[in-house]
C-alpha cells in the first residue's frame, strides 16, 4: 500500500502538476487515494499493526484475542471486511489498491514477537566482553541480574 501511494504521488500527482505548470495539454488521470487503507494497517493505536503490537505485549494473548481486537478496532473502516464466516475462522480482509486480500490470524502473535533465536542468545551470553554478555541477558528477558563478581554463575543486581 505504501509503495502504491508513493507511486501515485510521484508519478501521477507530480507529473500532472508539472504539466499544469508548463502549460502542457493533458487529460486528467483519476486514481484512488489509498490513505485510508494505509491508516487501517499502520495508524498508531487504531491500525492493525498497533493492535498486534499491543496484543504481543499483554499476557495470555492468543491469535483469537488478536482477531477479536482487530474486529472491534477496525470494523468501521471501509477498507476492512470480516464476515461472520471469516470471523468464525479468525480471518479478515483488507481492500488493498489491487483488490481484497483475506488474512488468517493464525500465528500472527507468534510471528510478531521477534524473539532472538536461542542459539544467538547463547552465543552472546558466552561472550567474554561484559557488555555483550549483559546485553544477552537483557535480550533474553533476564535483565534483573548480571553475573556475580565471584564468577560462580549467580546473579547480582544490575546497576543502571
Amino acid at each position: 500500500e505504501a509503495l502504491q501511494q508513493q507511486f501515485n504521488r510521484f508519478v501521477f500527482k507530480a507529473e500532472q502538476a508539472e504539466y499544469e505548470y508548463e502549460g502542457i495539454e493533458w487529460s486528467n488521470i483519476e486514481f484512488p487515494d489509498n490513505q485510508e487503507a494505509l491508516d487501517l494497517i499502520e495508524a498508531k493505536r487504531l491500525g492493525i499493526f498497533a493492535v498486534l503490537d499491543e496484543q504481543c505485549r499483554l499476557p495470555r494473548r492468543t491469535d483469537q484475542t488478536f482477531a477479536k481486537s482487530v474486529y472491534d478496532t477496525c470494523e468501521s473502516n471501509s477498507y476492512f471486511e470480516a464476515s461472520r464466516m471469516q470471523r468464525s475462522k479468525g480471518r479478515f480482509a483488507i481492500i488493498h489498491y489491487a483488490g481484497s486480500v483475506t488474512y488468517d490470524s493464525d500465528s500472527f502473535i507468534l510471528k510478531n514477537k521477534d524473539e532472538l533465536p536461542k542459539s544467538a542468545s547463547d552465543l552472546l551470553a558466552s561472550s567474554t566482553i561484559p557488555f555483550v554478555s549483559e546485553l544477552a541477558r537483557i535480550l533474553g528477558g533476564n535483565d534483573s541480574c548480571r553475573p556475580a563478581p565471584s564468577g560462580d554463575g549467580g546473579c547480582a543486581p544490575l546497576k543502571r
